[in-house]
């Protein structure tokens, strides 16, 4: 029969240090008197933490020993107390959790236990704080649909979209498929091409009062779905839909 594998303390110093560093703990008096705050913490000290882990992970070591999946270790861990760990490496720490889960899982109680929400919120913690997490892009988009989005217009009406790059025909062309999002008025649906390559991005056709002329419905059949955009008056939804990629739009 095989001996069942438990955590060690060593691992378990690196859980509780995380916790610590990342906010996960809180003390019984601060949640005591901020509650609302102390919800989403584990209220506990280090080693009450460490010692709550590891009670779990016992637990589900039990529970496959008394199943014939396996012994317990002669003297293996049975109070934890916590010994800081000063290098704390992000990946090593979500890998530590899913290890000590997978460990633990069989725990009978282990679905609401506070070890499991610990443990949770130690790894999203971790997840928070790996290298480049911070620059990732918050909506994410397939790589060539990131560039700046870009817009066309005429010359007797050129609405102020702030982050939107007003550009000649040809360089819109260009950019047409990798853009984030094209804005195009209305003035202009003569001058497009009859045929547009594909887009999986948006096209905002930006409209005045009184929408299109009959000519200027059926030219903009070329851009296919776009979304028809009637300014000043959908002008703070117009704003809403471009937030993503960082653009406000003014309407003067």
């Amino acid at each position: 029969m095989d001996s069942i594998q438990l955590v060690e303390a060593d691992h378990l110093d690196l859980l509780i240090s995380t916790a610590i560093a990342y906010g996960q703990l809180t003390s019984a008096t601060r949640a005591a008197f901020s509650p609302m705050h102390a919800a989403a913490l584990t209220a506990a000290t280090p080693d009450e933490a460490g010692q709550l882990l590891l009670e779990e992970n016992l637990a589900a070591a039990r529970w496959r020993a008394g199943r014939g999946r396996g012994r317990l270790p002669a003297g293996h861990l049975l109070t934890y107390r916590h010994r800081p760990v000063e290098d704390l490496q992000p990946v090593e720490v979500i890998k530590a959790v899913h290890a000590y889960n997978h460990a633990t899982a069989n725990s009978p109680g282990w679905a609401g236990s506070a070890a499991h929400r610990l443990t949770v919120d130690v790894a999203h913690a971790a997840a928070e704080h790996l290298p480049g997490y911070a620059d990732a892009p918050w909506w994410w988009r397939r790589p060539g649909q990131r560039g700046e989005p870009v817009g066309f217009c005429g010359t007797t009406w050129r609405p102020d979209v702030v982050g939107v790059t007003w550009s000649t025909l040809d360089e819109v062309l260009q950019r047409w498929t990798e853009a984030s999002a094209v804005v195009v008025t209305s003035e202009v649906l003569e001058q497009l091409p009859v045929e547009l390559p594909a887009r999986s991005g948006p096209v905002y056709l930006l409209t005045r009062p009184g929408g299109l002329t009959t000519d200027q419905w059926t030219q903009s059949g070329v851009l296919g779905h776009a979304v028809f955009v009637e300014l000043p008056t959908a002008g703070a939804w117009l704003q809403h839909q471009l937030q993503a990629a960082g653009v406000h739009l003014e309407q003067h």
